[in-house]
């Protein structure tokens, strides 16, 4: 691309140069300052790619520059255009740096087994929303904390445990309450898991609200007119991240504005899961998931002093209770790719149960 880019240029400057008719020797020296810059350009370009400076998310994982402006359409279902989760009874290959495993979706695009509709009478219905981190990215489908959660609850009860993994990569708290109202509600959950990270504040930056439903189909907010070259260009990038101090492709003073209109969206985004779960006799829990952000810490102190949705900080369950620090941190993690691995996953699932069982929700359900 970026020799496209030289190239084109060459032959931009030969028109000028014949249009305004210059003598021999000033096109020569023209000629000469374009290949120099060229080089110098080239060079630069290599030596910030080989440093790895700028790389997005997806070329640290091998991967290409891929804009969080457009909607990802595979995910997205054509009768409910409104609803965003994997291809019905698809299979994709889940990779990062380190991992390989196969992520297969059950009959509703979620990475689950199908689960009948109809619920026996002793059975407790537990439903896991969330982004990739629920769905499991970075470990087999086993290890993933919906499904270790379910082996954990089971031995403490006598009724029968059911916990459904409806998590999704890339998706947010908004995609997720559109999931539970539209596909979900079907299976008469008694209790609903919210898991939420920092991605949500991400993509809300691009995404927007509840205002991306268009009825029609799926808008996001508009991307930078120059992103296309911050994804060819890493001397542009170098300039736009390091010189302008530009985060996520915006200002300073505009992202700060952005994340504090994504914590009031996203607390109002949270209202209506409670609203619909009140409505629908369903137990709806906040869990916040422990992946190094504190973006969600002013709605973790307001839902705490509301008190009337519990909240699961794992960060805190993590810290205090697991000893979770700096030097033990990095085996529950691909290093490069930051989501959990098998034991990050087991975690989690412990730290749930204990909050469950802290806030005395087993208790109340007669459990063991």
């Amino acid at each position: 691309m970026i020799l496209f880019i030289i190239t084109l240029l060459w032959y931009i400057l030969k028109l000028i140069a014949k249009k305004i008719r210059l003598s021999p020797g000033k096109y020569k020296t023209l000629k000469t300052v374009l290949i120099i810059f060229g080089c110098i350009w080239l060079c630069a370009e290599t030596v910030l790619r080989i440093a790895g400076l700028n790389k997005s998310y997806n070329e640290q994982n091998g991967s290409f520059y891929v804009s969080g402006y457009n909607v990802i359409k595979s995910y997205i279902n054509e009768e409910q255009p409104d609803v965003y989760c994997n291809k019905p009874n698809s299979t994709y290959m889940s990779n990062g740096k380190g991992f390989f495993f196969p992520v297969t979706a059950n009959n509703d695009g979620f990475r689950d087994i199908n689960h009948p509709i109809t619920k026996e009478e002793n059975e407790y219905r537990i439903i896991c929303l969330g982004n990739s981190f629920t769905e499991g990215i970075g470990a087999p489908y086993d290890s993933t904390w919906p499904a270790l959660l379910k082996e954990k609850l089971k031995n403490n009860t006598t009724k029968k445990i059911t916990v459904l993994n409806a998590g999704i990569s890339s998706s947010d708290p908004f995609f997720e309450y559109k999931l539970l109202e539209k596909k979900l509600l079907k299976y008469s959950p008694d209790m609903v898991l919210l898991a939420l990270g920092s991605s949500d504040f991400e993509f809300y930056r691009m995404r927007g609200g509840f205002e991306r439903f268009t009825g029609s189909g799926i808008k996001y907010r508009k991307a930078p007119w120059w992103e296309r070259l911050y994804a060819v260009s890493y001397i542009f990038r170098y300039a736009i991240n390091n010189i302008l101090h530009y985060n996520n492709l915006l200002p300073q003073s505009e992202n700060q504005k952005i994340l504090i209109e994504a914590e009031k969206e996203i607390s109002k985004c949270i209202n209506k899961y409670y609203e619909l779960s009140r409505k629908k006799n369903i137990k709806l829990v906040i869990v916040i998931i422990d992946d190094g952000n504190p973006f969600y810490i002013p709605i973790i102190k307001k839902l705490k002093k509301e008190n009337i949705i519990p909240v699961f900080d794992l960060r805190d369950y993590n810290n205090n209770i697991a000893g979770i620090n700096p030097g033990n941190r990095s085996g529950l993690y691909w290093e490069t790719d930051g989501h959990f691995n098998s034991k990050g996953y087991n975690l989690m699932a412990k730290g749930i149960e204990w909050n469950l069982k802290q806030a005395g929700i087993l208790d109340s359900l007669n459990f063991n």
